[in-house]
């Protein structure tokens, strides 16, 4: 487990998809604290020193740890009069915490005929970083000549501006 990556998870997708107040965020980085980053899958926690650490009311810790329960961010183990004992989640480990990997083929560039389909104009401009060809430049999906530029001998894999002055040099002969 690295640190950065798991703060940057929280950050980044965990803490806005879940809406955690501040409070709760607060409270969860501590139980992450003191389990997780030394080791431990789960902890007991009594209610009045960890609300006395993040500087709020015991009913407000209460509220709280039954909240990122309820979230599933954490599982209260069992309660007692020394505590409750917490199982702290990390955010892989939560469901719906990450955002799913969509599963998409590569798109092999070199082997697409864009004269006869333009649905991969969008991979070859990326590729070619939005260039043209021939004079380089700047060209847009829309602005990409296909069909007509089989007759001047382009390859299919070659961007060429509408407006490119060598294309139109090469249409001549």
């Amino acid at each position: 487990m690295e640190i950065q990556t798991v703060i940057e998870q929280c950050e980044d997708h965990l803490f806005p998809r879940l809406k955690f107040t501040v409070r709760e965020r607060s409270l969860y980085y501590h139980l992450l604290r003191h389990t997780r980053l030394v080791g431990r899958e789960q902890q007991i926690f009594a209610l009045a020193p960890l609300a006395r650490s993040l500087g709020v009311s015991e009913w407000s810790v209460r509220a709280d740890i039954r909240q990122l329960h309820s979230r599933r961010c954490i599982h209260i183990e069992e309660r007692s009069q020394a505590g409750h004992l917490v199982r702290v989640f990390l955010p892989a480990e939560i469901e719906g915490a990450l955002p799913s990997e969509p599963v998409s083929e590569p798109v092999d560039v070199e082997a697409l005929d864009f004269f006869s389909d333009r649905r991969f104009v969008r991979a070859l401009l990326e590729r070619e970083e939005n260039a043209c060809f021939y004079c380089m430049r700047a060209v847009r999906a829309r602005h990409v000549r296909t069909r007509s530029c089989r007759s001047a001998g382009c390859a299919p894999q070659q961007l060429i501006s509408k407006r490119c002055c060598r294309l139109s040099r090469l249409q001549q002969y």
